[in-house]
């Protein structure tokens, strides 16, 4: 169940990310990256759980970072009520 928490909102910031005809392509194309993922993850998984599962671990936490760093750089920023883009705190 914990599995699909992530899904409301990955689909509603879809929808605002997209519009239209191009609204239904990035549907489809967040279905094949998950089809593809859900794939080399149990590939990684079966190659690296013999090694130990630290290797597992590290290798989560390196494609979750690379996940956050392609968000940050290709989705869109909200702008707050005086049309600008809050900062980022940090």
């Amino acid at each position: 169940m914990a599995f699909e928490l992530y899904e409301p909102a990955a689909q509603e910031l879809l929808a605002r990310a997209s519009s239209g005809e191009q609204r239904h392509t990035t549907y489809a194309v967040m279905g094949v990256g998950l089809s593809a993922a859900g794939a080399v993850a149990g590939l990684l998984a079966a190659v690296l759980l013999p090694l130990g599962v630290r290797w597992l671990v590290a290798a989560d936490a390196l494609t979750c970072l690379a996940a956050a760093a392609v968000a940050m750089a290709f989705l869109p920023r909200e702008e707050d009520g005086r049309g600008r883009a809050p900062r980022r705190s940090g």
